[in-house]
């Protein structure tokens, strides 16, 4: 695919996920790592005090939403919430 190609199907991910009140910020990067039919999008919860419910809740209902994109193989996973203590994705 092109990587005008995958950002189509980034777009169409941002705007399932647009209207989720907890998020403060959405980024996306296309063609990461240099491949063209591979993409990156990043979410930013707002903090603890200011949203109801937790990350874990949060992703469950990203997942679900990216889940009915076809033709996207999509999974969400959170970075380690200390710098330093996590090794990477939870499957390798």
């Amino acid at each position: 695919a092109t990587s005008d190609y995958t950002e189509t199907y980034v777009n169409q991910i941002l705007g399932l996920v647009r209207d989720i009140p907890e998020t403060r910020a959405q980024f996306s990067a296309v063609a990461f790592g240099g491949a063209t039919n591979s993409a990156f999008v990043g979410f930013a919860f707002k903090d603890w005090a200011e949203r109801q419910r937790s990350s874990k809740e949060l992703q469950a209902d990203i997942q679900g939403r990216l889940s009915k994109v076809a033709g996207v193989d999509a999974f969400i996973f959170a970075p380690p919430t200390l710098p330093g203590s996590g090794g990477g994705l939870p499957i390798s």
